[in-house]
């Protein structure tokens, strides 16, 4: 299709993580500005329109664009959840939990590559990216269920008590 050489993809991923950098120096204060319920469907709308950025990959140009930007809002992004990973925690195990839900998300990220190879094969790109966009929006569906509101609410007690 683009035909990118290993070493522009390369240059592609340091760029990418680069810009992730400058996202989490972004999310600091952003943290603290926003509501972390407000942040994660942020997080989860720019996921969508990242995602389906990956549409208007045609060349050099717009995958520099495209890959700086989404390495910059995907850190952002994977910033968020993990700081409503670590508020949810329990005091006194929060090693454990926090490891716990480490090996999930690690469990889910290798298990999407590998399902995700496997789409790419069997439908091309473009469904892909459908798909990936079409599950990133669903996951706005759970938002009401976590009751992000409570979890913050919890930590800053924690915070404030120590």
């Amino acid at each position: 299709m683009l035909k990118f050489g290993q070493q522009f993809i390369g240059h592609l991923s340091a760029l990418a993580s680069i810009a992730a950098v400058g996202g989490a120096i972004v999310y600091a204060p952003l943290s603290r500005r926003m509501p972390l319920k407000r942040l994660i469907n942020l997080s989860i709308g720019i996921g969508v329109v990242s995602t389906l950025a990956y549409l208007l990959y045609r060349g050099v140009w717009s995958a520099l664009a495209i890959d700086t930007i989404f390495g910059a809002v995907g850190m952002i992004t994977q910033l968020a959840f993990l700081d409503l990973a670590a508020k949810s925690c329990p005091r006194r195990v929060e090693a454990t939990f926090f490891a716990l839900l480490m090996s999930i998300y690690n469990g889910g990220t290798q298990g999407s590559q590998v399902v995700g190879g496997y789409l790419y094969d069997w439908l091309g790109y473009t469904p892909l990216v459908l798909i990936s966009t079409a599950f990133t929006a669903a996951s706005w569906f759970l938002v009401p269920l976590v009751r992000i509101e409570r979890i913050e609410s919890r930590a800053r007690q924690a915070s404030a008590s120590l």
